[in-house]
């Protein structure tokens, strides 16, 4: 059995490195998700008014129905702009594990999305899945300020020490 009580020299070496490229990881994470909407509740009052307004300009000859359909779309997409809580965010790391999952049952096949769009082959399903759950990670630390890197790094350092399967553990 190999001693992982202490980093290997390459890791070492280069831990530091790695902690900063995380983090920066899980900060662009979090833009990316952002950007995409997955914190609509971002999506400031004074942005949505901005927006009528400009409209509004554009369109001075607009009659009052098509003025008001623009109204009532920035008012649905208010209201689409609640706050989600975290636990709505940790249940879709849960929904990306049961992907991963799925794709296993299935023979963990080709994934389709990431092998069309990047021009890369052979990533798996599993792997397209997992990597999922990392970025959901990453997005909502980012958001909330955690700090996910120096944590794994901490937690790395604490398993070294501990017993074979943690003490026991049979699963």
């Amino acid at each position: 059995m190999t001693d992982y009580t202490k980093p290997t020299p390459e890791f070492a070496a280069c831990a530091n490195d790695i902690l900063v490229a995380v983090r920066l990881l899980q900060r662009e994470c979090h833009h990316i998700a952002k950007d995409k909407g997955w914190w609509p509740e971002e999506v400031a009052e004074d942005r949505l008014a901005t927006e009528f307004v400009n409209y509004a300009r554009a369109f001075p000859l607009s009659n009052d129905a098509a003025l008001h359909g623009v109204a009532r779309d920035l008012v649905k997409r208010a209201r689409e702009t609640a706050p989600q809580n975290d636990g709505e965010k940790i249940a879709l790391m849960h929904s990306e594990l049961s992907e991963a999952l799925e794709g296993l049952r299935a023979g963990n096949p080709v994934s389709d999305k990431l092998n069309a769009t990047n021009g890369h082959k052979d990533y798996s399903a599993a792997e397209e899945e997992l990597a999922d759950v990392v970025i959901r990670i990453f997005d909502l630390a980012e958001r909330r300020g955690w700090r996910i890197s120096d944590a794994i790094a901490a937690k790395t350092i604490y398993n070294r020490g501990r017993a074979h399967k943690h003490g026991g553990k049979r699963f």
